[in-house]
């Protein structure tokens, strides 16, 4: 809407609205944000909780492997 003007063609009150938008953005960015990072730790617990079982019902051993940085 006013990205277009310089900050110093700006009147105070439409400044204004340009900050309120920008925190209003920030703020939606920050909620998307927080909700793939719950969603992300939903994942990650149910994959720990598949793995528990499979050690404990399945007498599966889980290895991490490491990764070669050379290749």
């Amino acid at each position: 809407m006013l990205m277009g003007l310089n900050q110093s063609q700006l009147t105070p009150e439409q400044r204004i609205k340009q900050l309120e938008q920008q925190l209003f953005d920030t703020q939606q960015a920050l909620i998307k944000t927080r909700q793939q990072l719950f969603q992300a730790n939903q994942k990650a617990e149910f994959f720990e909780a598949v793995i528990e079982v499979l050690k404990q019902d399945g007498g599966f051993y889980i290895v991490k492997e490491h990764s070669d940085p050379s290749t």
